[in-house]
């Protein structure tokens, strides 16, 4: 099976970057691989699998000719700052998971990726996401049999006794989709959203039956089964002292031409362009598409790093 090779070479460069991370999940259930910079990491290759494993999780990419990579930016709530990322996408045939309502036993995790985990007991949580399996693993004899007594049941009418135990034991998380799985070792964070790797799982959010943000323009008739965040050229979003790194800016735009929608990165050459010549902001047609009328906010706050003493730039961006 001949594999896109671009696909590869950037899965690979960013599982060796510990600024970047991935995800897999749905709206609500996720699981996010992060590596804390001291952490040592060894990252393989065999077959069409890339794996990474730390101290406190994992991660398996198995690469597939249908895989559709799409990057993408997006607005932030933070006026000086803008989202993106590059979401990996299969046909919704090919993207579909289990869809299971209630809690069922696997068996023992013969696909962990570490072999001391592989007689630990798996469940799926039973969340019915339509493109992820939701599980925690777990040796625990006690969990174990208490995690049996609910087969059949929903993982949100199960007694609280049994959710608070969960909580205390912090049990492997393992999320799966059809191209990989992200393990989680480290203890669920109670308080505030811990170091490294992650899970969330918010009910509310859940709820809606998304696979993904309405921020995120997944294409019709696929369904995300992964997600890559490179390092943001601003760096944190909760940085106050900002200054733009031309290098990371540069190879998330390589990124964002290769594989972002045409019609967003011909909108950004517009609006640049008409920024650039001097055009007044209220002389500017809109898109109409939502994801494509993005671009005008992203590429103003871009821009306002990249000239600074523009000041065409900030009559746009008091505009807009």
């Amino acid at each position: 099976m001949a594999v896109n090779q671009d696909i590869r070479t950037v899965l690979r460069k960013h599982l060796e970057k510990p600024a970047s991370s991935f995800s897999i999940g749905c709206f609500g259930a996720i699981a996010e691989f992060h590596r804390i910079p001291s952490e040592p990491v060894d990252v393989t290759e065999y077959g069409h699998a890339l794996q990474s494993i730390t101290a406190q999780g994992a991660i398996q990419i198995t690469l597939q000719l249908a895989i559709t990579p799409i990057a993408y930016e997006g607005i932030s709530k933070n006026a000086k700052y803008w989202q993106q990322g590059v979401v990996f996408c299969l046909p919704q045939a090919q993207a579909r998971m289990s869809q299971r309502q209630h809690i069922a036993e696997l068996g023992p995790d013969c696909e962990a990726l570490q072999e001391k985990h592989q007689s630990a007991i798996l469940f799926d949580l039973g969340l019915g996401a339509e493109n992820i399996d939701f599980c925690i693993r777990t040796e625990d004899g006690a969990l174990i049999d208490a995690l049996r007594q609910c087969k059949g049941q929903s993982f949100f009418e199960i007694n609280n006794e049994l959710k608070d135990n969960i909580l205390r034991l912090s049990p492997h998380r393992v999320i799966l989709s059809r191209i990989g799985r992200i393990e989680v070792y480290q203890s669920i964070g109670l308080e505030k959203t811990p170091a490294g790797s992650h899970t969330h799982l918010l009910p509310k959010l859940l709820a809606t039956g998304r696979t993904h943000s309405a921020n995120i323009p997944v294409p019709d008739g696929y369904l995300p089964v992964l997600s890559l965040y490179p390092e943001h050229a601003l760096g944190p979003a909760t940085d106050d002292n900002r200054q733009m790194n031309t290098k990371l800016f540069d190879e998330f735009q390589w990124l964002l031409n290769k594989w972002g929608r045409r019609a967003y990165v011909e909108e950004k050459q517009r609006v640049q362009h008409a920024i650039l010549s001097g055009e007044k902001p209220e002389n500017y047609t809109m898109a109409t598409e939502r994801h494509v009328r993005a671009a005008v906010k992203v590429t103003i706050r871009q821009m306002c790093y990249q000239y600074p003493d523009l000041e065409n730039v900030y009559l746009w961006n008091s505009f807009f």
